[in-house]
């Protein structure tokens, strides 16, 4: 799924056995524009992303759940659930070059890593939003920009600075990859092992038996039971 533009909202949707023979993409993908902002991602279940066997090549640069590619910036991903969706270089969430967009309350659970971050420094940010970036359109209407996404005052400022806060890493082999300093990472929950009887896959992710991890960094429930295809639109003899 390509999104480009502003204030969309992708929520309640399963993505599952997708980028199964490509590179360097995700399952929901945004990439070039640092004005592409106020999009939120939420309450989506996406899993198995990447080739179906352990016997394809991996990739040369990596697949994920969700890739904000070169400079996307001031998105918001809450309250999703990231399976087996990571590989290559990327983790189930892939940030190149984009700022201030917030991860929170997100479940990550057996992927490769968590979220990947490909940093860029001044020169790059500058040389690729002047060539590649909508500004004129942006600087053509600063005020209504600003007036909307007040961080757009500081668009060469600021590089790299994401937030990650509030999620659950179960059972996965990293929990970052190539974290800059400047990442906000806070009240995050590592695990390796799922401590419960029930694995979560089996219990609609409710993960009842760390409860008291989610209550220590306040981590809100995910409505799994909602995400996915109605039965009311689509008859009582659809199969899903």
């Amino acid at each position: 799924m390509r999104i480009n533009g502003n204030d969309h909202t992708i929520e309640y949707t399963e993505m599952y056995y997708v980028v199964t023979e490509s590179d360097d993409q995700g399952a929901i993908d945004m990439h070039r524009d640092p004005t592409y902002r106020g999009n939120v991602f939420r309450y989506n279940y996406i899993h198995d992303v990447g080739p179906y066997t352990v016997d394809e090549i991996d990739a040369h640069c990596g697949r994920a759940g969700i890739r904000f590619d070169d400079a996307i910036s001031g998105n918001l991903v809450e309250a999703n659930v990231f399976v087996n969706c990571s590989g290559g270089l990327f983790g189930a969430i892939q940030i190149h070059g984009g700022k201030e967009n917030l991860i929170r309350n997100n479940l990550f659970y057996q992927c490769s890593a968590g979220v990947s971050f490909t940093p860029w420094n001044f020169e790059k940010w500058m040389s690729f939003t002047e060539k590649y970036g909508n500004l004129d359109l942006f600087k053509r209407n600063r005020e209504l920009y600003i007036t909307r996404y007040p961080k757009l005052s500081r668009l060469h400022k600021d590089l790299n600075e994401n937030t990650v806060v509030q999620n659950i890493f179960l059972e996965c082999g990293k929990t970052t990859l190539r974290q800059p300093e400047v990442i906000l990472f806070n009240d995050n929950v590592e695990l390796h092992e799922y401590p419960g009887p029930v694995k979560p896959e089996d219990n609609h992710y409710a993960l009842e038996s760390i409860s008291e991890d989610l209550k220590k960094i306040e981590f809100e429930r995910i409505p799994f039971d909602k995400i996915g295809l109605r039965r009311e639109y689509y008859g009582k003899s659809t199969q899903y």
